[in-house]
């Protein structure tokens, strides 16, 4: 069974380490510790500007991902941006990332949601072409939502 629930402040060090698989996994720079603490107490602090989501597989914690809250003033509406998306390996091909952003649809208000995955190995694709995301001239895969 997933479970995708919010951070909670008990989360903080495998949250830590988490985010210290997602960036060396995709060979990028790791925030520091003070960096990832300060998203936390952010989005903690502001929890209209995003959230933080934790996934669980089976009871057992498997990835998390960074969701920012951005308002358009074209639509009117608010879009959610994927800043960032993890699963542990072994969680993987468990559908995480399909209940995740089903998760995110179901939102009342949403425009519409963006992710960035050409350097992401934790969601394909392929994955998101099924969940009706389309490809931008800046990579940014986004799906419109009709409410």
């Amino acid at each position: 069974m997933i479970t995708i629930r919010q951070y909670l402040a008990t989360d903080r060090y495998v949250f830590e380490q988490l985010v210290r698989y997602y960036y060396e996994e995709n060979k990028i720079t790791p925030p520091s510790q003070d960096m990832v603490l300060s998203t936390i107490g952010f989005y903690t602090a502001f929890p209209q500007c995003g959230s933080i989501y934790i996934f669980e597989f089976e009871n057992e914690i498997a990835g998390y991902s960074i969701v920012s809250n951005v308002w358009s003033n074209r639509y009117g509406k608010l879009s959610y941006l994927i800043d960032e998306f993890y699963v542990l390996k072994e969680y993987r091909r468990r559908k995480i990332e399909i209940n995740h952003i089903e998760y995110l649809i179901k939102q009342e208000g949403v425009y519409g949601i963006g992710i960035r995955a050409e350097k992401n190995r934790s969601i394909s694709k392929t994955i998101l072409k099924l969940l009706k995301f389309y490809e931008d001239k800046d990579k940014l895969y986004t799906r419109v939502l009709i409410h």
